[in-house]
């Protein structure tokens, strides 16, 4: 190599070198930018213009293709949801414990006393790939808290309220024992809400009649509002969850005749109490006769997911219980609220009728349903029975 060329390629790695101090060419782009499309990165660097994007990553929510960002701003750190398009759906900050609001460390002050403020999060729900953009912000704090040497984690409301109870690191595997049984029973009796069912799954079957639940393969409800339709169908078809052979109901929409939505839901009862469990669920969603998503699918055993109790053999007024518990996707729960009421639908007069109130721990709200004895589900919502097909 001639002193000319030392020379020239010196230069070559000096100019380089300035590039990349100065943040010019293709260095400029952080990790993994390049798979986030252009309205994406477009749209964080807009929207907080002063940060330094750390590292986009793709990943999948319901069915649809998100990205989250890392960002440094101002040496606090925060996490950006965005979708291809450019639309913000979250926004997550650090937060000093110091700079919580009042009610929110008042509450976590009551729900762990004694313990320690170890990290806080704000969390800003603006838009949702479901609903799209939201009228009013949602937002809450999670605060992660120690004590006596063991940590946890809650989420609480601006206002103080709860969102998600405490649970502490390691709580779900003290549950497989006796004692962590226990503890359970005693959280259930503090909040009101029964989530953990010790049941032997040998005594678990995927046929059988609970007085309001049939799981037998032919039987069939059709219920409508408007031009919507909800059939459900207990399948020919099994399915073996978390170590139990389940039986699949088949539950499909429609709205004016076109295929909306069809979830494969999965159930067993115990042979000697008639309590019906449930198991988890896998969701399609259509448009124009093709699945374009799937929303809400878990599994007991899949991911920190357990079994929920669907319809309990004894059914007690004040009753309160988890239906699913697939912690950030599926928390139902329900409340017994009567147990003979007589209604009337197209299908005819039901008497010794029981009202049951769903509702969500992620999503609040909540809505009725009736079931009647040897029939099962006659209302669901708005939705009303119009027929039932008995298993033959």
């Amino acid at each position: 190599m001639t002193k000319s060329q030392w020379a020239f390629m010196v230069s070559v790695s000096l100019l380089a070198g300035l590039l990349l101090v100065s943040g010019c060419g293709p260095a400029s782009k952080v990790p993994g930018e390049l798979q986030a499309p252009p309205a994406a990165v477009s749209a964080i660097r807009q929207a907080f213009p002063k940060a330094s994007i750390e590292k986009v990553k793709p990943e999948e929510e319901d069915g649809v293709k998100v990205y989250e960002a890392k960002l440094l701003d101002n040496g606090k750190e925060m996490e950006i949801k965005v979708t291809g398009e450019g639309a913000i759906l979250e926004i997550e900050t650090d937060v000093a414990p110091g700079d919580l609001p009042k009610a929110v460390s008042d509450a976590v002050a009551k729900a762990a006393p004694g313990a320690k403020i170890k990290k806080a999060r704000k969390e800003e729900t603006l838009a949702d790939v479901k609903r799209g953009k939201l009228a009013k912000a949602e937002l809450k704090y999670e605060v992660e808290v120690a004590q006596n040497g063991k940590e946890g984690e809650l989420e609480v409301a601006p206002d103080g309220k709860i969102v998600e109870e405490l649970q502490w690191k390691g709580e779900e595997k003290e549950e497989n024992d006796e004692k962590g049984k226990e503890s359970a029973r005693h959280e259930s009796l503090r909040t009101g809400w029964r989530d953990s069912f010790p049941v032997n799954k040998a005594d678990l079957t995927d046929i059988g009649t609970n007085p309001y639940f049939i799981l037998q393969p032919g039987h069939r409800l059709c219920l409508e509002h408007g031009k919507a339709a909800l059939t459900i169908t207990v399948l020919d078809e099994t399915k073996v969850v978390d170590g139990v052979k389940t039986r699949i109901v088949e539950e499909r929409e429609t709205e004016d005749g076109q295929l909306e939505e069809v979830s494969r839901n999965y159930f067993a009862i115990d042979a000697k109490t008639k309590d019906v469990y449930y198991f988890g669920e896998e969701v399609d969603i259509y448009k124009n006769g093709k699945v374009v998503r799937h929303e809400g699918c878990w599994a007991s055993g899949v991911n920190g997911a357990r079994f929920g109790l669907i319809m309990p053999g004894n059914l007690k007024v004040g009753d309160r219980f988890y239906q699913e518990m697939a912690p950030k996707v599926a928390m139902d729960r329900c409340e017994v609220v009567s147990l003979a009421e007589e209604t009337k639908t197209p299908a005819g007069t039901f008497k010794g009728v029981v009202r049951l109130r769903d509702s969500s721990a992620l999503e609040g709200g909540g809505e009725i349903k009736l079931y009647a004895p040897g029939v099962g589900l006659i209302r669901d919502g708005e939705f009303v029975l119009v027929k039932i097909e008995n298993a033959k």
